[in-house]
């Protein structure tokens, strides 16, 4: 499992618009094979800006690199037709190496 990680700052006069299509393009990038579960989370911020993070649970490296090179140039686009210099976007992918969970307490530890 990876997680490929989008890191978004908007201009505050489009923001609100900006994270209405936002979650409209999260329901597309699902409709890719592999691309498993999307996630928003809002950044707190002390500039002009808005900031997003979206993490895309995506199930193999090759899904993730079938969409690099066959969707993402196209996806992509689309937020630039709309909001032009408006935003900006860095990637990453995140391997997961580990998940932790909270260990349960036996009854007779309690």
């Amino acid at each position: 499992m990876l997680i490929y990680e989008v890191n978004i700052r908007v201009a505050q006069d489009v923001a609100t618009r900006y994270y209405t299509w936002l979650q409209q393009h999260c329901h597309y990038m699902l409709q890719h094979p592999g691309f498993l579960r999307a996630t928003i989370h809002s950044i707190a911020s002390t500039t002009a800006q808005s900031q997003f993070c979206v993490h895309y649970l995506v199930e193999s490296q090759t899904a993730l690199d079938h969409y690099l090179t066959h969707h993402a140039t196209q996806m992509r686009a689309q937020a630039l037709d709309l909001f032009g210099t408006q935003f900006s976007a860095q990637r990453r992918v995140l391997c997961i190496k580990d998940t932790i969970h909270p260990l349960s307490v036996r009854a007779e530890d309690a």
